[in-house]
């Protein structure tokens, strides 16, 4: 993947008119992407409060040559 665009917001139906608007893939290839555009749109249907994340395992930095192979 050589660029993603994340749109975010909290009115589901504002964000569906602007990536059928002006997220659509012809309108992306208007402004320069490539004509092979994938769009897609998704729900974040889980949250945690504050203390459910302090509450869980740090995850290990890691090494930049760690970073190549484990993403």
């Amino acid at each position: 993947m050589s660029w993603l665009l994340l749109a975010t917001g909290y009115d589901a139906e504002a964000l569906h008119r602007v990536a059928d608007e002006q997220l659509a893939p012809r309108a992306l290839v208007r402004h320069g992407a490539t004509p092979d555009v994938e769009v897609g749109v998704y729900g974040l249907h889980y949250t945690a409060t504050a203390l459910e994340v302090s509450r869980s395992c740090p995850h290990p930095v890691l090494s930049p040559d760690m970073r190549a192979t484990r993403g």
